[in-house]
């Protein structure tokens, strides 16, 4: 079952047995585990040698053995007006030096005044910049401002006239690995005067909450030498410890606070340290099988509750939609009725008309409300849901890298033939694509459904407005006009609404294929209760 932008685990298990290595863990006993072992060659450094790039160095920003795994980087842009088009560009490095890039105006999922990122958990140099442009103007570069000092324009730097560009910098140390949950809130009236009024990082709260957490396990430590490297840290405290020169977000009510880590994250933690075995390339690939197991699993849940809320946004848009186009119809008939009063009853015409405007501009505005409220319940479920499977997919990398240092030393103990490796390194990128533009598929569908609901009230009020001052011929055009928008409506069904439905079959689609392949490696589920049946 090939499908672009799947995980390859998700492809149908008879995919990944062209690939050589040992089976999953599920179908490894002890004993089994030792067999496969006994293959190795005796000198351990032997295998290790020729997998130069071996398991343990699998390049993870999950630290130390024992510590819980990295979560994906998040980046998002917001906007607190509407006055000019924006766009974020982000460059980053990918282990081995590989330098990747993405830019909001490059997917067309992405909206002009709002946009997420997802990057790999041990992605590093990351740059932010941010563009903005108007009807009038070419793209130009927003300007640095000085947050701290009223966000007033930065002085430029020596030697040169122009102003500095915004660029905000992650992870640009050797021993720099914290956690990046960013979000930026841009401004400003045009193209020359917009700029990131506010910005914050809540993966960085996040990261020093765990490092309290260390601070206090090494202190409650016996060996008080083992605590000295943290004592100071504990002793500051707060929440701005770490906090960076560009970060300003004054207003505690809606500062972005870190949210929970991804569930499957959680799972794959739960069934093996990450890194445990990381020496042993039989264990690893077993224990990195185990993890990816479980992290399916728990991607499984995600995805049940993921689409029961999107089900009960269906059906809570079938009611809005007939609500809504109960109302035009409403409009219509008092427009149609207000048309006639002025040939029969002209003095009924005025409060005919009003009441036609007042019906359909409510129901308008009612709908438009409505928009905006589903599509923030939209956003974050599918958000939440994206940030599990940008995860799945990296802990998919970690398995295929484990599996492929397996069998070079099988290959080493002359255990297994020499044979073509099938590489399909394409699969992972695929997935984080799907993962990142599922962020924000629904997004810009809804800023549209919101501005075409907003545009069809304020037309539909006008027109049926102005037939009690406008010509007989005006007052049967707006009657017209009532009629075509609830004929349109009662015939089409809403954009954001089939944005729905169409999300709701990709998650079932994709909760079987993951279904299949779990079940191929001995976690058959429940129909009923979804539960591991043994």
């Amino acid at each position: 079952m090939a499908g672009q932008g799947l995980c390859s685990w998700e492809r149908g298990f008879g995919d990944l047995e062209e690939e050589e290595g040992p089976p999953p863990r599920s179908v490894l006993d002890d004993r089994g585990i030792e067999q496969l072992r006994s293959f190795l060659p005796a000198d351990h450094e032997r295998w290790q040698a020729t997998a130069d790039a071996g398991a343990r160095s699998y390049p993870s920003s999950s630290g130390p053995i024992g510590t819980e795994t990295a979560s994906p980087l998040r980046l998002r842009m917001r906007s607190c007006d509407f006055h000019c088009r924006r766009s974020m560009e982000i460059e980053w490095e990918e282990p081995g030096g590989v330098q990747q890039s993405w830019s909001s105006t490059q997917d067309p999922l992405c909206g002009w005044f709002e946009a997420d990122a997802l990057l790999p958990s041990n992605a590093r140099n990351i740059r932010v910049r941010f563009w903005v442009q108007n009807l009038m103007t070419a793209p130009s570069p927003v300007c640095k401002v000085d947050r701290q000092n009223g966000a007033i324009w930065a002085a430029p730097k020596e030697g040169s006239n122009e102003n500095q560009i915004e660029e905000i910098l992650f992870r640009t140390g050797p021993q720099d690995m914290g956690g990046v949950d960013a979000v930026f809130e841009l401004a400003g009236g045009a193209a020359t005067h917009c700029y990131v009024w506010r910005a914050w990082n809540a993966g960085r709260d996040r990261s020093a909450a765990l490092l309290a957490e260390a601070t206090t396990a090494a202190e409650a430590s016996a060996d008080a030498d083992d605590c000295n490297g943290f004592s100071s840290i504990s002793a500051l405290g707060g929440e701005n410890l770490f906090v960076e020169s560009w970060e300003r977000w004054d207003d505690l009510d809606t500062r972005p606070t870190p949210e929970k880590r991804p569930e499957v994250l959680a799972a794959a933690d739960l069934a093996a340290p990450p890194g445990f075995a990381a020496g042993d390339p039989v264990l690893y690939c077993a224990d990195t099988t185990a993890r990816l197991v479980a992290a399916a699993s728990a991607l499984q849940e995600v995805r049940r509750r993921t689409m029961k809320s999107l089900q009960e946004l269906d059906q809570s848009l079938t009611g809005q939609w007939v609500a809504v186009n109960s109302a035009n119809t409403m409009s219509a008939g008092l427009g149609v009725a207000a048309a006639a009063a002025l040939f029969l009853a002209p003095p009924l015409t005025f409060g005919l008309a009003v009441s036609s405007a007042m019906v359909g501009g409510g129901a308008g505005a009612g709908d438009a409300l409505a928009d905006h409220v589903n599509h923030g319940d939209l956003r974050q479920q599918l958000s939440r849901d994206a940030w599990n499977t940008f995860a799945v997919a990296e802990l998919e990398k970690e398995w295929l890298w484990s599996r492929r240092n397996a069998a070079r030393a099988f290959r080493v103990s002359g255990a297994v033939g020499e044979a073509s490796e099938h590489e399909d390194s394409g699969n992972a990128d695929l997935a984080v694509y799907t993962a990142q533009i599922g962020t924000s598929v629904a997004k810009v569908i809804a800023e549209a459904v919101e501005e075409a609901a907003l545009v069809r009230s304020i037309g539909a009020a006008a027109a049926e407005a102005t037939a009690p001052a406008a010509a007989r011929v005006l007052g049967v055009a707006g009657a017209v006009v009532s009629v075509g928008i609830a004929i349109h409506g009662w015939s089409t069904t809403k954009s954001l609404q089939a944005t729905v439905r169409r999300k709701i079959e990709e998650l079932a689609q994709a909760s079987l294929r993951s279904q299949r392949w779990l079940s191929a490696v001995g976690q058959l589920e429940c129909a009923i209760c979804h539960c591991c049946v043994h």
